[in-house]
Parts: C-alpha cells; structure tokens; sequence
C-alpha cells in the first residue's frame, strides 16, 4: 500500500468510505448510479500495470457491493453498459498476462532464489510472486463479479448469449493449466458452471460442445485437489454434473 501512488490511495480510502456507508443507508448508492460515474470505473477496470491493480480491485468490490442493495446501479451497469461482457473481456485479459509469465506450475511451489544469488535474480524472483498474487486477487475479484452479475434480473434474460460470449472463452483458457492460474480461480469456475446447470439442466449440451464442462473434468486430479477451495465446489459440482 505504500508504493501506490497518491492518487489511487485516495480513490481506494474514498471507496472504502463509500461501501461503508452504503451499508448503512443505501440511499448513498444513487450517486453511484449515475452513468458517467459507472462508466469512470469500468474505464479504471481497464488499468493492466501491476501498481495499478489494487485500486482497480476496490474499484470492482464497490461495483459488486452496489449493484447488491441498488437495483437502478444494477440497470446501468448491466443492460446500458454490457456488465457481464466487461468483467469476463477483463478477466480473459487477466487470464492471458498470467499464461504469458515465465513460470511453470504453482508459482508458490518455487524454491525462491539463494541468498548468495545475484541480486537482479532475486528481485526477479520476488517481482513475479508479487504480479501473480496480484493478478489472481483480481480475477477472483472478477469472478465474483461476474457471479453477481449472472443472478441479476437484468442478465438472466439474456443468458443464452453467454456460452458464446468471452465468458466460456476464459473459463476454457483457465482449465487448460489451472495451477497456472490459480487454483482458487479453478474452484470459483466449478461453482460458476455448476450454478449455470443446476438453474437450468439443459444448458448441459452446450456447456459439452463449448468444452468447459469436459474441461473441467479433465482438470480434476491430485493437484487441483489439494486445494481446500476445490475441494469445497467439487461435491456440489459432481452431483450437478451427473444429475
């Protein structure tokens, strides 16, 4: 927090505020209904630099808590603006940077460099632990707001554009090395596809020809397992699965 610049500490302390007072009268959301204030922060949603990322975080964490108690946020954000569409485009941007870095695996697994090392290559190595753990805080982020936007009245009629949307995109780029990603992602991606099929159970066919659905599948071994957030989503998803 200390590296941010000046700025963005005051947009992330002046949407810290916003959320708490929302939380006691949600009358304050009506401010942020406004279309030029929403279309501001889908425009910041856009910021890629890793310096940036913790302020386009608050940024998304406002957007879900609003759209939570403030249906008319919910109205702008999601038919004026294309809601869902933004956040899965962003998340596939995110998807990508991560497969672009140089490492195999879990980042987390790698044995950092010894003391005795250069120091441009422990500082590489440090750098890159810090992108990554950015990075997927984001697209957790992310898939949180895609989760709300998929509950949303103003989404859910049009639901059926989604398997041919940027959403089944990502969601198939993610499967392809979910250690990669982030296992936490790999989790959130099960329970996506699993409220999807369980709202409704013909969506099965195309969730198949779409790839996600055998992916997934494919993707459950030993090393997606162990983690705790796997593990908690792959219950609930066979049984929907198999139903």
């Amino acid at each position: 927090a200390e590296q941010l610049p000046g700025h963005y500490r005051v947009l992330m302390g002046a949407l810290d505020l916003f959320q708490i007072t929302t939380n006691s009268n949600h009358q304050t959301t009506v401010q942020l209904g406004h279309a030029g204030m929403i279309l501001a922060m889908l425009e910041l949603m856009q910021k890629k630099d890793v310096i940036s990322l913790p302020a386009v975080i608050c940024v998304l964490r406002c957007l879900e808590h609003a759209v939570d108690v403030s249906e008319p946020t919910a109205l702008i954000l999601f038919r004026d603006f294309q809601g869902l569409s933004a956040f899965s485009t962003r998340l596939q941007q995110e998807v990508d940077l991560l497969m672009d870095l140089e490492f195999t695996g879990d980042v987390y697994d790698a044995e950092p460099p010894p003391p005795d090392a250069p120091e441009t290559e422990r500082l590489k190595f440090w750098q890159l632990l810090e992108e990554v753990t950015a990075r997927r805080r984001l697209c957790r982020q992310l898939l949180k707001n895609i989760q709300v936007a998929l509950h949303s009245a103003e989404v859910r009629t049009g639901l059926a554009g989604v398997f041919q949307g940027p959403l089944m995109d990502v969601l198939k780029k993610a499967l392809q090395e979910p250690t990669k990603v982030g296992l936490c992602l790999f989790g959130t991606a099960i329970d996506i596809v699993s409220n999807l099929i369980q709202d409704d159970p013909s969506r099965v066919p195309q969730m198949i020809e779409s790839e996600v659905l055998p992916g997934i599948i494919g993707a459950l071994n030993k090393d997606t397992m162990r983690s705790v957030e796997c593990l908690s989503f792959v219950p609930g998803g066979a049984g929907v699965f198999q139903g």
